[in-house]
C-alpha cells in the first residue's frame, strides 16, 4: 500500500488556467534557448528554494553553448544571488542543486 497522495495546490485563474503555488522540488529545462530559459526561470523563481535540483537538458558541450541555458542560468545566479552546487555533467546536461536564494528568490 502506497503512503503518497496526490494533492492539487492549483488554483483556477480567471481565464481559467491553473496557477501552482507549491515549491518546486525538481525541475528539468529542455528549452535549448537563450530566451525560452530565461522565461521558465523568471516565472518559477518565487517557487525555487534551497535544495531544489535542476536539470538542464542542453547546457553545454555544443556550439555556441555559452549563448542559451547556460547564459541564461549564469544570469538567474548573478541576479538572484543563488548558491548552488553541480551534481552531474552528461553529454550536454548538467544536474545542479540549489543550496540558497538571495535576493529577490
Amino acid at each position: 500500500m502506497s503512503s503518497c497522495t496526490r494533492a492539487s495546490s492549483a488554483t483556477p485563474s480567471r481565464n481559467g488556467a491553473r496557477r501552482w503555488r507549491d515549491q518546486v522540488a525538481f525541475l528539468h529545462v529542455d528549452c535549448d534557448l537563450y530566451a525560452s530559459t530565461t522565461d521558465v526561470l523568471s516565472g518559477l523563481s518565487q517557487r525555487l528554494q534551497a535544495g531544489t535540483v535542476i536539470v538542464f537538458d542542453e547546457y553545454f558541450n555544443y556550439p555556441n553553448w555559452q549563448q542559451h541555458e547556460f547564459k541564461a542560468w549564469r544570469e538567474f545566479v548573478a541576479e538572484r544571488g543563488v548558491s548552488y552546487e553541480y551534481l552531474a555533467f552528461a553529454r550536454q546536461q548538467v544536474a545542479l542543486r540549489i543550496r540558497g536564494l538571495g535576493k529577490g528568490g
